[in-house]
């Protein structure tokens, strides 16, 4: 991430502004298409901000980040990441100035793209089909298809402009300044570019091998590489298999991909768990992979922290969970998919790293699924200390379990002396007249007598038998 969430404290203020108007289409566009991709917590985030906006002066009043911590009861790490959605997305835009010992923000509010711009949009649409399967994406689909068909009985007379307004051509000349005034007053809605870069994709290769498809002269950029690219975060296909890939789905008519078929099949594939393991590394090669593991062993490291580090350089992020999660008979939620791949796309750390953080979280602590607060808090920790390769990775995770140990030990001792030193002992109350002494007084003989002789009347004698 661009910024670290501990620049932002409960004691910095914030305004909120308007950058457009958010009309009801807008919002069904936000609850529909946006929210499966930026979560609960960005979609409230953006409502309660479109709510802090006074219709008067499209600006809210100045406000303390802990008000709004407290009112959606969240932590910063977890306002952070929902805040980050909404810039990634060009639904929020973020400004801020140092003021004395605190800082303050403009959260300046944008609209959503409309539904039309949104579907065009190669990269937003395969996240979303992703996100909520082909299923409910085809209904989503049928849900923004506002247009019906018309009869052929029917044909249309609708005037045109020109048949309806008078129009001075001249005055068009004569009022530039005004003309000009209302471009500046009303400006171009924001929106954002959407870049997904690759270090592991060697783009000048892959056009090599793409020659013989005789796709259009510069078909291959733009938001076609845009996608290609992503398919290859969120997948791990390499340059050779991409091409492979692309073969069925080029059209040879209008030499160009058909994109939208493309885009099913990689949803499919991945949802049906038929895609092949896909290196996104050198390290598949067995010279390369014995130099590899000789490094690591002269770095100190175990053979069972060697295994894991090859084996997170060999896998793309979703491929990884998906192979844990299948040895600990599980499945990959929708939750936790989008999870990895949000930490694919925002935290820039490199594959070999996310895995290292996926394994902690699944195999070291042992949870049944991935904790995406958990995993964004050490993301962005490991993000701020430059942790690069899978090995600095690994040296986190030991550090993070030798403090969860301490951690562990040291309440357990504080449990037992607190238990020690409570520990009572439990003391018998007896009445006051029991804890008397008694004192015994001798029978009298005629005493002695009478007692002799109702024993002897019990036992059915008579005295002198």
């Amino acid at each position: 991430m661009n910024q670290a969430w501990k620049n932002v404290k409960p004691k910095d203020t914030f305004f909120v502004q308007q950058g457009q108007l958010v009309s009801d289409m807008d919002k069904k566009t936000l609850s529909f298409l946006y929210q499966p991709l930026i979560g609960v917590v960005a979609f409230s985030l953006y409502h309660l901000f479109l709510t802090m906006i006074q219709s008067s002066d499209k600006e809210s009043r100045e406000m303390f980040h802990a008000d709004l911590l407290n009112e959606m009861d969240i932590d910063i790490p977890t306002f952070y990441q929902g805040r980050s959605r909404l810039e990634g997305l060009g639904l929020l835009r973020v400004f801020e100035k140092e003021e004395h010992n605190s800082k303050k923000f403009i959260y300046r509010l944008e609209a959503p793209l409309s539904y039309q711009t949104f579907f065009q949009d190669d990269v937003l649409t395969l996240l979303l089909l992703d996100k909520v399967g082909e299923r409910r994406f085809n209904g989503l689909l049928e849900e923004f298809n506002f247009h019906k068909k018309i009869s052929d009985d029917y044909h249309e007379t609708t005037r045109k402009f020109i048949e309806t307004y008078q129009f001075n051509g001249e005055r068009l000349l004569s009022a530039p300044k005004e003309l000009s005034h209302a471009k500046n007053k009303t400006a171009a809605v924001y929106q954002p570019e959407i870049k997904i870069d690759s270090k592991t994709f060697d783009w000048e290769y892959f056009l090599s091998v793409v020659k013989d498809l005789h796709l259009k002269p510069d078909y291959l950029s733009g938001e076609v590489k845009e996608l290609i690219l992503l398919l290859h975060q969120l997948y791990g296909i390499n340059e050779l298999e991409m091409k492979e890939s692309l073969l069925p789905f080029v059209d040879y008519t209008k030499n160009e991909l058909e994109l939208s078929k493309l885009k099913h099949s990689f949803v499919k594939k991945y949802h049906r768990k038929e895609q092949q393991e896909s290196p996104v590394s050198p390290t598949n090669d067995a010279t390369e992979r014995g130099k590899r593991k000789n490094t690591l062993r002269q770095q100190g490291f175990s053979q069972g922290e060697i295994s894991v580090i090859l084996s997170s350089e060999e896998s793309a992020p979703l491929s990884f969970i998906q192979d844990i999660k299948e040895q600990k008979n599980g499945f990959v939620s929708n939750e936790e998919r989008w999870a990895v791949e949000n930490l694919v796309r925002q935290s820039g750390l490199p594959g070999g790293v996310i895995n290292i953080l996926i394994h902690y979280i699944l195999v070291v602590k042992n949870e049944p699924t991935f904790i995406a607060k958990l995993a964004n808090t050490i993301a962005n920790d490991w993000a701020q200390s430059s942790v690069h390769s899978p090995e600095a990775a690994i040296e986190k995770v030991k550090n993070l379990v030798n403090k969860t140990n301490e951690a562990s030990q040291k309440r357990r001792g504080q449990a037992t002396k607190k238990n020690y030193y409570q520990k009572k002992t439990r003391t018998e109350t007896l009445p006051e007249w029991a804890d008397k002494d008694v004192k015994e007084t001798p029978l009298s003989e005629e005493e002695i007598k009478a007692f002799k002789a109702r024993l002897n009347i019990f036992n059915g004698t008579e005295e002198g038998e």
